[in-house]
């Protein structure tokens, strides 16, 4: 279904983007699902941040204005629109622990971008109360990260299937995409590839581990110990 997305934040369309970080800020606290445990709260969140992604970039928002909800949402996978906004920043901002969140992916509906993981896996925030931090704190500890699939080693293809460049973008992971507004109008749009998913490459079988991503979530266990004050 289309998504009028300055109604999901709550905003005019002449919204400065000002006035959408604050509507979007003031959201993802309300519904956050570590905060927010209606039953509905997930799916609310994933929707505020979904059209934040649109309206925050000036390119997008421009292209959802004259294409309208539901064109845009064609022209556009999950991936295309949710690609290149900061969220681990946005949310260390409002005090929100991007780590927390476990399986970003099924939250977000899309894959928020390598770059993002990658941050996840060389750090690590934890929220340890000042109390907890005066009176000292043994505690075994639970995290979800990502690693590379070492059953395809991070390609993504089903070890001894065939790889080849992609046909369709010719190994660049994106392609360019037109259409007409009438009265000799056109327009030209650039996303992410939707046959190879932005790798450049295509495979006959992909990896029965990672289902192609190249990347799997694991857990890990450890333990924290802050001493006594």
């Amino acid at each position: 279904m289309a998504k009028d997305y300055y109604d999901v934040l709550g905003v005019r369309k002449d919204a400065n983007p000002e006035d959408i970080k604050r509507a979007y800020r003031n959201l993802a606290l309300q519904f956050h699902p570590d905060r927010n445990k209606s039953k509905d709260a997930e799916e609310r969140f994933k929707s505020i941040n979904e059209a934040y992604a649109v309206l925050s970039d000036p390119q997008k928002r421009q292209q959802y204005d004259m294409l309208g909800s539901a064109q845009f949402n064609q022209w556009y996978n999950p991936e295309d629109i949710m690609r290149g906004v900061d969220f681990e920043s946005l949310f260390k901002q409002m005090g929100i622990n991007f780590g927390s969140m476990g399986n970003f992916e099924e939250i977000f509906g899309a894959d928020i971008g390598s770059r993002q993981r990658q941050q996840y896996e060389e750090q690590l925030n934890l929220n340890v109360p000042i109390s907890d931090m005066e009176k000292g704190l043994d505690r075994e500890i639970e995290i979800q990260r990502y690693k590379t699939c070492d059953h395809c080693n991070g390609n993504g293809a089903e070890p001894g299937s065939k790889i080849a460049t992609c046909p369709e973008c010719n190994g660049t992971g994106t392609v360019r995409r037109g259409g007409s507004q009438g009265l000799g109008a056109f327009f030209f749009m650039q996303g992410v590839c939707g046959r190879c998913g932005g790798r450049g490459k295509t495979f006959d079988k992909s990896c029965k581990v990672c289902r192609g991503r190249g990347q799997i979530i694991v857990k890990e266990r450890f333990r924290l110990r802050i001493e006594k004050r």
